[in-house]
């Protein structure tokens, strides 16, 4: 007898948090709502911009005549074509030093002031 006055407690607990929070939803401003809604109502529609046209994408035939391969890897090729080359930047050992230069980077570390 004990467990269903503990669910009828439950019940009646259950249909009070109910009607506390469906209270809640009682707005007294809703008037407010309701005049701007009937207000755009009533208002003429606004144009709506029609879309715009889509183009046709030309299509492109590969033709593998005189071409490499897209998915074959040239990485190798690469590293022998720029070792070859040489004409890339190299840096200015005759420019003057600046003074984080005197120092070894080991020796270096980032702080704040506290």
């Amino acid at each position: 007898m004990s467990m269903s006055i503990s669910n009828k407690t439950c019940q009646l607990l259950l249909s009070s948090l109910t009607i506390v929070f469906l209270s809640g939803c009682a707005d007294p401003k809703i008037g407010e709502l309701q005049n701007f809604v009937a207000e755009k109502k009533s208002a003429p529609p606004e144009r709506i911009e029609p879309l715009p046209e889509i183009r046709q994408i030309e299509t492109f035939l590969y033709d593998e005549a005189g071409r490499r391969n897209p998915f074959v890897d040239m990485s190798g090729e690469r590293a022998e074509t720029a070792s070859v080359a040489g004409s890339g930047l190299t840096p200015d050992y005759n420019r003057r030093k600046e003074e984080l230069e005197g120092y070894p980077l080991d020796s270096l570390s980032v702080w704040s002031a506290r």
